[in-house]
C-alpha cells in the first residue's frame, strides 16, 4: 500500500513473489497438514508450469523432461495443482544421503575466458548399499579453491544426463582475493534424475567479472553430495505410510500412487487441470508391434452403465474408446481409456500414455536416456538408462543380465577375471573381480592386477608404451626393467653387486652396516685391499694370499711389506718394476 492507501502495481520481484508462494504453499498444507518440506517441494516441482514464461531466453530442459531455468525455476506455481496433489500425495519415501569420493585435482584455474579448468567424478551412487540412491532431489557441491578476484570466477556443474546447472555466475562487485574453503553449492535443476555416472565441474574466469591486473588461483579439491531417494516417488514403489509425519520429515499420505496423474485426483467443479506436457512432442501412435489396441478394447470390461468401467461418466457404446466428454476414468492411450499404460508406454501428468522411444523396450520418459529395458538386440547402460548395441568405451558386459555395467573410475575397457579365464557360463558375474584392461589418459595400467594409477606403485616399472606398470624381477624392489640386472633398488634382506641383486655378498665384499647411508642403498661394499672377507667396521677377518694379518691395525698386508717405509706397503707390481730396474743399473756397472 502506498501513503495514500492506494494499492500499487510497481511492488514486484521477490518482495512481492515470496509471500504469494508462502500462500499457496499454507493453501497446500490446509488440504494436507502432514506434509513435510521434501513433500512440498516435490509437489512445487511436479505442478510448475514454465509455459507462459517460456518466451524468456535461458530455458534449459533436464534428463528428465522437465524444462528448467536460471531465472525461473521450474516456471509458474500452480495453485490449484498444487492442492490436488497435496491431497493424495503419499510421502516423498526416506531420504538417503549418498557422497562421491573427494577430488583432489590442485588444477590452476585459467585467466583466459575461452579456457576452462575441467575435472570429472564418477559415481555409482552408492549402488548396493543401504543408502543407494536413484532419483536425485538436491545436488550439494562442495568445493575448496583459490581465485583472485573471486567475483570473476563462474561455476557449471553438468550431471551424467547432460544437464547443465551454473552453481556460480560472475559478481562484478565481488573482489574478494581468498576464495571458497568447503564451500557447499546447491543445485535442484537435476530433480528426478540418476546420480549414477560422470559427474563434470567446470571453473572458468569471466568477462562479466571484476576487472583484475593478473587473474590467479587454483582449483584444490572437489566432491558431490547426493540428496534424493532410492524408489522412485512416483513410482508407488516405496512402503504405503501413514498420515504421520515419518522420522526422515517425508510426510504420509493414506493411497496407492504410480505417477503424477494419480496425485492429481478428479478434477473438482468440472475444472480439468490445464498443465502442459513436459515432454515436447505430440501424441503418437506407438507401432503395432508394441501394443494390440484391438486386444484392449476386446478385454476391457463394461459396467452396469453399460460403458466400459475405464471410462470416467457417460459413453457412446460399450468399447473404452466410446467414453464420453467426461473422458477415461484412468488414462488414455491413442484415444483408447485404459486402467495403466501398456507396455512400451509411460505415463505423463495429462493423464495419457506416450510411446517410449526406440529401442526402449520400456521407459520412464521420452528421451533416448530414460529406458529401463531393451528391446531385442539391445543391451542396457545401466548407468546412462541407454539402450545401445554395443557396450561404449567405459563399459564391460554383464552377459547374465544383458546389461552394459560401468568399469571402475578411470577405466576405458573391463572385464571379468571369470570371462578372462574363459568362464562365465551360468556363473555370478558379480561375484568376480573386475579387472581394468585400459585406463584413462595420463594414467598407467598395472598389468597384473588390472589397475588404474597415477604412478607405478612399488616393484612396478613403467614400460616404453608409457601406457602400462610391468612387474619388476622378484629380487627387485624398484627398477627400470623386467630382468633380475635392471634393479634399482633390491628388496629388503638382498644386497646388490655387479649388477644383480644377492643375498650374501661375495668374497671381498661386505654388507653394509645397518643404519649407514650405504644400507638404504642394498649394496655390497668392498672390503679393504688384500681382504677376503671382513666385518662392517673394515676390520679384515681374513686375508688373501700372500698377504698377511696386522693384529695392530687389523688390517691385511702384503708379504715382504719390510722395504717399504712404514704406513706403506709393497705393491707386486711396483716390485718386479723396482728389481728389473736394479738388474738393469748392475749390469750398466758391470761393463
Amino acid at each position: 500500500m502506498r501513503r495514500d492507501k492506494i494499492c500499487t502495481s510497481a511492488h514486484t520481484g521477490t518482495s512481492a513473489s515470496a509471500p504469494i508462494a508462502a500462500g499457496i504453499c499454507a493453501l497446500a498444507l490446509e488440504a494436507n497438514p502432514g506434509l513435510s518440506w521434501r513433500d512440498m517441494q516435490h509437489i512445487v516441482v511436479l505442478t510448475s508450469n514454465p509455459d507462459p514464461l517460456l518466451k524468456e531466453s535461458g530455458w534449459q530442459t533436464n534428463g528428465v523432461g522437465r524444462k528448467y531455468s536460471h531465472k525461473f525455476g521450474y516456471g509458474l506455481m500452480d495453485a490449484a495443482a498444487m492442492v490436488r496433489a497435496a491431497k493424495r500425495w503419499p510421502g516423498a519415501g526416506k531420504q538417503v544421503i549418498c557422497e562421491s569420493k573427494l577430488m583432489a585435482p590442485n588444477q590452476e584455474i585459467p585467466s583466459r575466458p575461452s579456457e576452462v579448468a575441467r575435472d570429472t567424478v564418477t559415481t555409482a551412487a552408492c549402488a548396493g548399499e543401504e543408502k543407494e540412491l536413484n532419483y536425485l532431489e538436491h545436488v550439494q557441491c562442495k568445493i575448496t579453491l583459490h581465485y583472485s578476484p573471486r567475483g570473476a570466477l563462474h561455476i557449471v556443474l553438468t550431471s551424467p544426463s547432460g544437464t547443465k546447472s551454473s552453481l556460480l555466475l560472475p559478481r562484478p562487485r565481488d573482489k574478494t582475493n581468498s576464495g571458497f574453503e568447503d564451500w557447499p553449492f546447491l543445485s535442484v535443476h537435476f530433480w528426478g534424475e540418476r546420480a549414477n555416472g560422470t559427474w563434470t565441474l567446470e571453473v572458468n574466469h569471466s568477462p562479466g567479472g571484476p576487472k583484475s591486473v593478473q587473474p590467479r588461483g587454483i582449483l584444490k579439491k572437489w566432491k558431490l553430495l547426493f540428496y534424493g531417494t532410492k524408489d522412485d516417488p512416483l513410482g508407488g514403489a516405496g512402503e504405503k505410510e501413514s498420515s504421520s509425519s515419518t522420522t526422515d520429515g517425508s510426510s504420509g499420505h493414506q493411497g496407492e500412487f504410480h505417477s503424477i496423474d494419480d496425485y492429481y485426483g478428479d478434477p473438482q467443479d468440472g475444472e480439468e487441470h490445464e498443465g502442459s506436457s513436459p515432454y515436447g512432442h505430440p501424441h503418437h501412435e506407438v507401432h503395432t508391434s508394441l501394443v494390440n489396441q484391438t486386444a484392449i478394447a476386446e478385454n476391457s470390461k463394461v459396467g452396469k452403465d453399460g460403458c466400459s468401467v475405464e471410462c470416467r461418466s457417460g459413453c457412446s457404446g460399450p468399447g473404452p474408446h466410446q467414453c464420453g466428454p467426461a473422458g477415461c476414468r484412468n488414462r488414455e492411450f491413442n484415444s483408447i481409456c485404459v486402467g495403466a499404460c501398456p507396455a512400451s508406454t509411460f505415463p505423463s501428468v495429462e493423464r495419457t500414455c506416450h510411446p517410449c522411444r526406440p529401442p526402449c523396450g520400456a521407459c520412464f520418459g521420452p528421451q533416448d536416456n530414460q529406458c529401463l529395458s531393451c528391446r531385442e538386440g539391445f543391451l542396457l547402460a545401466t548407468d546412462l538408462s541407454a539402450c545401445v548395441t554395443k557396450c561404449p568405451q567405459g563399459y564391460r558386459l554383464d552377459k547374465r543380465r544383458g546389461h552394459c555395467v560401468p568399469c571402475p573410475d578411470n577405466c576405458l575397457s573391463c572385464t571379468t577375471v571369470l570371462d578372462a579365464e574363459g568362464g562365465g557360463d551360468g556363473g555370478e558375474e558379480e561375484e568376480s573381480e573386475v579387472i581394468c584392461l585400459k585406463c584413462a589418459a595420463n594414467l598407467l595400467l598395472v598389468t597384473d592386477a588390472g589397475a588404474c594409477v597415477g604412478s607405478c606403485p612399488q616393484g612396478y616399472f613403467k614400460t616404453e608404451d608409457d601406457a602400462t606398470c610391468a612387474a619388476c624381477d622378484d629380487r627387485c624392489e624398484t627398477c627400470i626393467g623386467p630382468l633380475a640386472s635392471q634393479c634399482s633398488l633390491c628388496r629388503s634382506g638382498t644386497f646388490y653387486h655387479e649388477r644383480r641383486c644377492v643375498e650374501l655378498c661375495p668374497k671381498g665384499f661386505r654388507a653394509p652396516a645397518a643404519g649407514s647411508p650405504s644400507f638404504s642403498r642394498r649394496e655390497c661394499l668392498p672390503c679393504p685391499q688384500g681382504c677376503l672377507s671382513c666385518s662392517s667396521e673394515d676390520v679384515c677377518q681374513e686375508c688373501a694370499a700372500d698377504w698377511k694379518m696386522n693384529v695392530t691395525s687389523g688390517l691385511c698386508l702384503p708379504l715382504g711389506n719390510a722395504i717399504c717405509s712404514p704406513g706403506f706397503y709393497a705393491d707386486s707390481k711396483v716390485k718386479l718394476e723396482f728389481l728389473l730396474l736394479l738388474l738393469s743399473l748392475n749390469l750398466f756397472l758391470r761393463k
